[in-house]
């Protein structure tokens, strides 16, 4: 069996990808769009930070990304083959 056949057969992988409630795939979507929007807020920050002297913090950029490699790798579980 090959690894991304188990990894679709995983009780989490049948949870995202049968069920309908909204807690499966859709909050998995929108959980990494959140995630992405906060990547590319914090890019866009930190490009106005080269343009002005105000402090960055690093918060919202790694919670953003954590977000978006979080919330792919389970809606990638659901479909894996």
């Amino acid at each position: 069996m090959s690894p991304f056949a188990w990894l679709e057969q995983t009780s989490l992988a049948v949870w995202i990808g049968q069920s309908t409630s909204f807690f499966a795939y859709p909050a998995i979507l929108l959980l990494h769009t959140i995630g992405l929007t906060l990547v590319a807020g914090v890019n866009c920050v930190v490009a106005l930070r080269r343009v002005t002297a105000e402090r960055w913090r690093w918060r919202p950029f790694v919670s953003g990304l954590l977000a978006i490699v979080g919330g792919r790798a389970m809606a990638y579980v659901g479909e894996a083959v």
